[in-house]
């Protein structure tokens, strides 16, 4: 049963469509689902936050961030994330965490628990709400 999404791009490459937005090499989605607000990724920088204002959104207000993968260009955001009263669920591949020798990683898990509740996910898929799978 589909849910009636609504999927706004806060960051990706290109603002030609809505020129009064900043690009950035990334990604970042916001998805509202099943009364669901999500966040999909967090682009580069702090891009997806100025972007999101811009568009009224409340991104304090969501339930969960999940995260593709642990290239910088998709969690790189992360370090932005404005701190919280409560802990928002933080749903990542199991592998987003582990250390890197090409490059640091940035989802250490020592940096964000105090903020997020940790979901790791291994090769079983997530199910996030009735239409939302991770």
């Amino acid at each position: 049963m589909a849910c009636g999404a609504t999927i706004s791009v806060l960051t990706d490459n290109n603002t030609k469509r809505d020129s009064h937005l900043i690009a950035e090499h990334g990604l970042s989605l916001y998805v509202e689902c099943d009364g669901l607000k999500l966040l999909f990724d967090t682009g580069d920088t702090d891009v997806y936050l100025k972007n999101a204002a811009k568009m009224g959104i409340d991104l304090p207000s969501i339930d969960i961030v999940a995260l593709s993968h642990h290239h910088y260009d998709h969690v790189g955001g992360m370090k932005y994330f404005p701190l919280q009263k409560r802990k928002i669920k933080l749903v990542a591949q199991k592998s987003a965490f582990y250390p890197r020798a090409d490059y640091p990683n940035n989802l250490a898990k020592c940096e964000i628990t105090d903020n997020f509740d940790v979901i790791s996910v291994d090769a079983e898929p997530l199910k996030l709400s009735e239409s939302l799978i991770f």
